[in-house]
């Protein structure tokens, strides 16, 4: 599960999760009309649209959409959040997760957020996977306690 599955599905159900961590999620800070053409001509679109449709059902969208989910979702304070995205997102995901945060901000929602160096990819999952791994680390100890 990617990113984007670990946000949506820790804000529509935190009655399951004590911490949630995404490395460059799919936050798309814009209209659907106006997705980034590189989405929509990588490998991903298949994936995206499997789920999605295309064109893309908005309605459905918005209901998994984490960016969307922060008005309508019960609880989310009750749950460690981490995120971050590389400032080179080659999608301009780091821009969608830039809105989270300050939506989460707005909200009250405690949380970690980063911008790094870096862009989409593998390699900028591995130069911070352990800033997510501490994250959980932290929080599972808080929580057994």
């Amino acid at each position: 599960m990617g990113g984007f599955g670990s946000l949506m599905l820790g804000m529509r159900h935190p009655d399951l999760f004590s911490s949630v961590s995404a490395h460059s999620a799919v936050l798309i800070p814009v209209p659907l009309d106006q997705l980034p053409p590189r989405l929509l001509q990588s490998y991903q679109s298949q994936f995206f649209e499997a789920v999605f449709g295309n064109p893309v059902d908005e309605a459905h969208w918005r209901q998994h959409h984490p960016v969307d989910l922060i008005n309508t979702a019960t609880d989310l304070k009750t749950v460690a959040w981490y995120f971050d995205c590389g400032t080179e997102d080659r999608y301009g995901f780091h821009r969608g997760a830039a809105k989270l945060h300050t939506l989460m901000e707005s909200s009250g929602i405690p949380h970690e957020y980063h911008l790094f160096p870096g862009g989409h990819g593998w390699e900028y999952v591995r130069s911070t996977l352990h800033r997510s791994l501490s994250f959980h680390s932290k929080n599972f100890q808080m929580a057994d306690e």
